[in-house]
């Protein structure tokens, strides 16, 4: 199994929840999500920084997020999303893998704010991923 755990989900060896995809990225459903429709897009090939990502693997994620946005937008109806990027210590992540959260926000919610992890419940899990597929079809 791969050593990253992104690298072992992009594999096929982790399950996800799998939202969308094209060739660079894949966005999967946040098993521990800050809000409904928090969703990860992350680079199909590793790398451990933005910065080092080739131009057409970073311009795929972008592509993938605003899709996934619209998505979101169109499924959940938020008051608006918040785009950040994580990746490594520097971001108070485990995963060492660069990747984008999508975050709905709701009215209250602060433009920028820190969440606490928690286990998401994985039929609402389930049950927002299938609204941002049909979203994304539409």
């Amino acid at each position: 199994m791969a050593e990253c755990v992104f690298c072992a989900i992009v594999a096929g060896q982790l399950p996800s929840t799998v939202v969308a995809e094209n060739a660079q990225a894949l966005a999967i459903m946040d098993i521990n999500p800050a809000a409904d429709g928090h969703v990860l897009v992350l680079p199909k090939a590793h790398s451990t920084d933005l910065f080092d990502l080739p131009p057409e693997v970073g311009a795929g994620m972008m592509r993938l997020c605003l899709q996934v946005a619209q998505a979101i937008r169109r499924a959940l109806q938020p008051e608006g999303l918040n785009l950040l990027h994580a990746s490594g210590r520097a971001a108070g992540q485990e995963v060492f893998h660069t990747h984008f959260h999508l975050v709905p926000r709701r009215q209250g919610d602060g433009v920028l704010r820190w969440w606490e992890m928690r286990p998401g419940d994985a039929a609402r899990i389930q049950q927002v991923a299938q609204q941002l597929r049909a979203a994304l079809e539409g």
